[in-house]
């Protein structure tokens, strides 16, 4: 919210233009709206972590770029013949590579599953509604990204003061003196900052690509993070694996560069 507000003021005052140009209750709506889609999201992924591994509910999420082109082409949105392949594709090689056939796994319950494809329809749901607003108004980026996270903070404080939270067994005792802040190190404030850059920079992919694309992008850094978990960290990987990391990749480069064109 910080940054962003930052970047549209400066911008503002260079450009000599009004500070809330183009802003109507039209589009406060809408991003109120997405707010709202990203707060319960972001309280699902906790709830869906407490409840399944992280390999099934990336597994789950996996079917995401599939939903974003269904909700697409139903907006409007053409797609042709190549797109499809790829994005089948890529949901094929994201479950792939979270496929281990020699680990037993017990039957999640099914509040697993439901929260798990609960939270994968609002990801695809936020991504398409975030793309057609940002493309159909023409209010600056950096202005929409300051109301959508200014209604996301709110939210987000009200969920933390009223709603329920999931926690895991290390949560920080209620008594701990940083109060609001504990458990945060320089680590924890460097992974936020990260996802305050990742936030303003979709935005801009919203902007001149699609949710598409996003998802592909997203796809294709969560293989290349399994390579680097697997020589920095020493995850385990199987056959599976790596068939799915090259599956991703291989359907990220035909999509952005032969399926698009």
């Amino acid at each position: 919210m910080a940054l962003a507000g930052t970047l549209h003021w400066q911008h503002a005052s260079r450009e000599g233009r009004p500070l809330f140009e183009g802003v109507t209750p039209r589009i406060v709506a809408h991003y109120f709206g997405l707010a709202a889609c990203y707060t319960v999201n972001g309280q699902l992924t906790f709830y869906c972590m407490i409840l399944a591994d992280p390999g099934t509910f990336t597994l789950g999420k996996s079917v995401a770029p599939y939903l974003v082109a269904i909700l697409l082409r139903l907006t409007g949105q053409h797609l042709q013949q190549l797109q499809w392949v790829c994005i089948v594709l890529m949901c094929t090689s994201l479950a792939t590579t979270q496929y281990d056939g020699c680990h037993a796994r017990g039957v999640l319950p099914a509040s697993a599953y439901f929260l798990i494809a609960f939270a994968t329809c609002i990801t695809a749901v936020s991504s398409v509604w975030n793309q057609k607003v940002v493309k159909g108004f023409t209010v600056p980026v950096n202005l929409q990204n300051a109301i959508l996270y200014t209604f996301g903070f709110l939210l987000a404080m009200a969920s933390y003061a009223y709603g329920p939270i999931a926690v895991g067994d290390k949560a920080p005792p209620p008594t701990s003196t940083l109060g609001f802040f504990s458990g945060y190190s320089p680590l924890v404030i460097i992974l936020v900052l990260f996802n305050a850059f990742n936030g303003l920079a979709v935005t801009l992919v919203y902007k001149y690509a699609d949710a598409i694309v996003k998802n592909f992008a997203s796809s294709a850094v969560m293989a290349i993070v399994v390579i680097l978990s697997v020589y920095f960290f020493n995850a385990s990987s199987t056959v599976h694996t790596w068939l799915g990391v090259v599956g991703v990749l291989t359907t990220t480069y035909c999509y952005m560069n032969i399926a698009i064109k």
